[in-house]
């Protein structure tokens, strides 16, 4: 471990790492949402978010470095476009579920909640009172088969897959041309 200034400085990973672990990252999400979504089991909606967490959701907190591998690499060697279709469609989509104090969540809050609170590497004790009256109504609810949020995880999950393959692809293609 490397300090300075009582800091942990970290080592950058190669654009051919980091293309690496994208590629597994939406090989498992491809996975968890056949396993979610074509096979209908529920306890792979929590790998699901903490894989869109890691792919795709900005921190809030300014502090906090965490750096969405998808994001990243997009504004690095992508299109802005695509980027910015992505973050609007994350940051600024509101799901219909409306608390009992009337906050509407955003998928962005959803997901990140849902990672952090009850998901693939974390599951708090308490949960955040918006997400937690959502997640407590989503477990108890089933609607053909189906709790109430998985279409809004579902539709995101398969526009993120969407989006990191044709960026890969894309990516490829660049460097044989060159």
């Amino acid at each position: 471990m490397i300090r300075e200034n009582n800091t942990i400085l970290k080592i950058g990973q190669s654009k051919s790492d980091l293309v690496t672990s994208l590629e597994r990252h939406l090989r498992l999400l491809v996975d968890y949402h056949k396993k979610a979504f074509e096979e209908n089991n529920k306890d792979y909606c929590g790998e699901i978010a903490g894989k869109l967490r890691l792919l795709v959701i900005e921190s809030n907190n300014p502090r906090s470095d965490h750096k969405p591998l998808l994001l990243e690499l997009i504004k690095k060697y992508g299109s802005r476009e695509v980027l910015e279709s992505l973050k609007n469609k994350i940051n600024n989509n509101q799901l219909s579920f409306i608390t009992s104090t009337g906050k509407h969540l955003t998928l962005k809050q959803l997901i990140w909640n849902w990672a952090n609170q009850a998901g693939a590497g974390h599951e708090d004790l308490k949960l955040e009172p918006n997400f937690g009256e959502v997640w407590s109504m989503q477990q108890e609810l089933n609607i053909h088969g189906r709790f109430p949020l998985a279409n809004s995880l579902e539709e995101i999950t398969e526009y993120v897959i969407e989006i990191g393959k044709s960026f890969l692809w894309e990516l490829k293609n660049n460097e044989h041309q060159h």
